[in-house]
């Protein structure tokens, strides 16, 4: 390096050391303001069940559970969006025709308004139920396929819940295990490395896991 670019460089970095602590933290702040903001988005019973314990963890994220039905205990700052899946599908055999690849899936306005806002959308599901399941598929595939800035965090049931869930929680989980915005919590395995506990704290500790995958997948791709 040359003597004058060296002395140009050191001026420089005795200019930036010279400014005020309070302009430093303005532009921090200011880069702060420049991100997205999060919303995390609960589907399903599963999901809205993350969606509440994530919010007294991050306050200052954007929360909306989608379910039915109403859900009483939801707090004030989660949007509730209640949803009768038939309304969804519009048809009797539900289950079956997901399985079996015959479902068509259509939209429903207070459903989609909750994604078109310019947000980073984290979904979060149970695998294997009805509700969540199919429409977090459904929304899901849309979203990635018009490249929006969206994530899912889904769960795998425990071995106990069913073979119908679990055929459910499979299907589901195939369709977007090499997605790099989708990450899979499975309950066994949780159930693997911490023990037997008690099934409210099961629970507890499997929110805290989704929340923590979440987090990793935005930072992974956004930071």
């Amino acid at each position: 390096m040359e003597r004058k670019d060296f002395l140009k460089n050191i001026l420089a970095t005795i200019a930036l050391l010279a400014l005020p602590i309070s302009f430093l933290f303005a532009q921090e702040k200011e880069k702060t303001k420049s991100k997205k903001q999060l919303h995390f988005v609960g589907l399903g019973g599963g999901g809205c069940n993350a969606v509440e314990f994530i919010q007294q963890r991050i306050p200052d994220a954007k929360f909306t559970c989608i379910s039915s039905p109403v859900r009483k205990s939801t707090i004030n700052k989660i949007k509730f969006v209640e949803l009768d899946l038939e309304e969804w599908f519009d048809m009797p055999t539900i289950r079956k025709d997901y399985l079996n690849d015959k479902l068509c899936f259509r939209g429903i306005e207070r459903v989609e308004q909750v994604f078109r806002t310019n947000e980073i959308h984290i979904i979060l599901v149970g695998a294997g139920g009805d509700t969540g399941t199919m429409i977090a598929h459904d929304v899901f595939e849309r979203m990635r396929s018009n490249n929006r800035n969206c994530y899912l965090v889904a769960t795998f049931p425990f071995d106990f819940e069913g073979r119908s869930r679990i055929r459910m929680a499979t299907k589901f989980v195939n369709q977007f295990k090499f997605d790099n915005h989708f990450a899979l919590v499975s309950n066994e395995e949780m159930r693997t490395i911490y023990g037997d506990m008690d099934i409210a704290d099961a629970f507890t500790k499997i929110d805290e896991i989704m929340m923590n995958k979440a987090l990793e997948l935005v930072k992974k791709n956004n930071y």
